[in-house]
């Protein structure tokens, strides 16, 4: 794998990437439920989605809490994000087409929902994400 950046990542973030790998060895059907096989392609725009935030918020002096990166539902990877005040849900869908959902929720009254692209940076999901 190489990931632009990747080398200087914080290594518990590194791990978590790392640790994910998991997914791609799931095989068809692996819940039950008929759910397909992960392909990497999908895995990877995961991770640059991870990447790609982590990289803004560095820019920012800040850092990005460590995702838990998740077999999501018909191939798609699920990014998750949660501290004690909030959480944030990102799918990245098996096409490349499809714009990645996301959902994010303060347990109080604001939440956020939107679509993105991975090559475009969503104002209110990077904000919200320097605040988890």
């Amino acid at each position: 794998m190489s990931f632009n950046g990747y080398e200087n990542l914080n290594p518990e973030l590194r791990e978590a990437i790392e640790s994910s790998k998991y997914i791609l060895d799931l095989e068809d059907d692996f819940d039950g439920e008929g759910s397909p096989k992960y392909s990497k392609e999908t895995w990877e725009r995961a991770v640059e989605f991870v990447l790609h935030y982590e990289r803004e918020l560095r820019e920012k002096g800040k850092n990005i809490e460590i995702p838990r990166i998740c077999p999501g539902f018909n191939g798609a990877i699920d990014l998750y994000w949660k501290a004690e005040n909030k959480e944030i849900l990102a799918k990245i869908p098996v096409s490349p087409d499809k714009e990645i959902a996301y959902y994010g929720d303060d347990f109080g009254e604001n939440k956020i929902k939107g679509t993105t692209k991975l090559s475009e940076y969503d104002s209110n999901l990077l904000a919200w994400l320097e605040k988890v």
